[in-house]
């Protein structure tokens, strides 16, 4: 059985290159949902990124990785806003946003 846990273990794999943050970190994961063995996550982007596609596609393999995940549906949702609100201690650590 696919666990969320090991879902969020696994994207906290998948880094913004130009950061080396973590998707996760970043804020850009807005949801997931797990159906039996299908994995279906909302990605919010910051902005037009052209790193977009690296992204999602190393998303979707560090998901695929999952013990049990035989697919991955990955949406973005270009309607909701980014903001640094949407990230984690960890990620404002990292960009110096908070003091570590």
């Amino acid at each position: 059985m696919v666990t969320e846990a090991a879902v969020v273990q696994a994207m906290k794999k998948a880094t913004e290159p130009a950061t080396g943050i973590t998707l996760f970190d970043l804020g850009f994961i807005d949801d997931v949902r797990i159906e039996e063995d299908t994995v279906f996550i909302i990605v919010v982007p910051h902005c037009n990124c052209p790193f977009m596609p690296i992204l999602l596609e190393d998303l979707y393999r560090v998901t695929s990785d999952v013990p049990g995940v035989e697919s991955v549906e990955i949406e973005v949702n270009w309607e909701a806003k980014w903001h640094q609100g949407r990230m984690t201690v960890e990620g404002k650590k990292h960009l110096g946003i908070v003091a570590k």
